[in-house]
Formats: C-alpha cells, sequence, structure tokens
C-alpha cells in the first residue's frame, strides 16, 4: 500500500511540474487541478485516521497553492508583456524623432562646379588709346 501511494504522490508531483512549465496560456485550469490532486494524495496519506477528511483538507490547499501559483505566472506575463509594450513605444518614439530631425535637417547645397573657357580676344583699341594684341583670355564660370 505505501509503495501504491509513493508512486501515486510521485506521479502527481512529476506531473505538477510538467503542467508548471508546458501550460503556458492565461486562464488554465491544470495548474489547480494538479495541486487539487497532489494535495489530496498528501493529505490522505498524512492523516491516516481520517482519509477523507485528509483527501478533502489537501485537495482545498492544493488547489488555492495552484490558484497562487497561477496568478503570479500570469502577474509575472502581464508584467513582461507591458514592459516589452513600453520598449516598443520607445523605439518608435525614438524612431519618429530622428526621421523628424533628418527631414528639418537643412539640405547642404550641392558643390559648386567651376569651369573654365578660353576665348580669343581680337586687336584691339582700348579707349584711352592703347593698342592691344590679340591673344586669348580664361574666364572663370561658376556653376
Amino acid at each position: 500500500m505505501k509503495t501504491r501511494t509513493l508512486r501515486i504522490v510521485s506521479t502527481l508531483v512529476g506531473l505538477f511540474f510538467l503542467s508548471n512549465c508546458a501550460n503556458q496560456r492565461q486562464g488554465s485550469t491544470l495548474l489547480p487541478v494538479m495541486g487539487a490532486g497532489l494535495g489530496a494524495a498528501i493529505g490522505s496519506a498524512l492523516l491516516k485516521d481520517d482519509k477523507e477528511m485528509g483527501l478533502a483538507l489537501g485537495a482545498v490547499a492544493g488547489y488555492g497553492a495552484g490558484k497562487l501559483a497561477e496568478n503570479r505566472k500570469a502577474k509575472k506575463q502581464l508584467e513582461l508583456y507591458n514592459d516589452g509594450y513600453k520598449k516598443g513605444q520607445s523605439d518608435s518614439v525614438k524612431t519618429l524623432y530622428w526621421a523628424q530631425r533628418n527631414a528639418e535637417r537643412a539640405e547642404e547645397p550641392p558643390p559648386l562646379e567651376y569651369r573654365y573657357y578660353e576665348v580669343p580676344v581680337a586687336k584691339h583699341i582700348t579707349s584711352d588709346g592703347v593698342v592691344v594684341d590679340a591673344h586669348r583670355k580664361i574666364i572663370e564660370v561658376v556653376e
């Protein structure tokens, strides 16, 4: 009888830990049910004189412990979700800030382009009577 109870308790403990890891969605009742089963097995084993009372008390205590663990896990998930949401908002604000800053930044004018042209100048006389021979003049044009 002892080995049978030990097997049941160890199976329930194993299922309890597996359900805690594998069951990730909120609102699940598997964790409290596993706690109730584990508590019932332990309660009936501890109270040998009144096994039904031990079974009931253990089941209630196990269910309560399972609910507490489930609520703590759900609260932690909500907290992590809110942290991620805040980080996402922060990244969005930073992206918008830099986009606006880059849009408002004065664009640099395109670099000036210098070109040089060689122009022939014919022989001529200036207004004060000086004779200038034919030559070539270089003119700088900025575009």
